[in-house]
């Protein structure tokens, strides 16, 4: 299977996502067409900020769980900084956990941004 990469283009994570071939306006937007992209026979690779994690919450809970869809590989630019990001970066890791994500990579930005 071939990675097809989706995602809301984030400044932090360009030179990662610089071959991307489906940017999305939402992380719901992403999930929907990476479910797609799975029944297609295709390996769908997400990215998104973890401020975009509670966009996908109904996608996950309403599409991926019930029909058994495997959660694509997420990779996630985590941000604390500045402060109004304070919060989701507390949550981060225990809303993975509650949707069962696992497939996470996980790159944390500079405390300075």
């Amino acid at each position: 299977m071939s990675d097809i990469k989706f995602g809301v283009p984030c400044s932090k994570l360009k030179e990662i996502t610089k071959d991307c071939e489906i940017p999305c306006t939402d992380e719901a937007e992403a999930m929907a067409l990476a479910a797609g992209t799975w029944f297609a026979g295709k390996e769908p690779v997400i990215y998104m900020q973890n401020s975009g994690l509670g966009h996908i919450v109904d996608v996950v809970t309403s599409l991926y769980k019930p029909y058994e869809i495997p959660l694509p590989k997420l990779i996630l630019s985590v941000r604390c900084k500045p402060y109004h990001h304070k919060f989701m970066c507390g949550i981060t890791k225990k809303l993975l956990d509650l949707l069962e994500y696992k497939n996470v990579e996980m790159i944390i930005q500079d405390e300075k941004d």
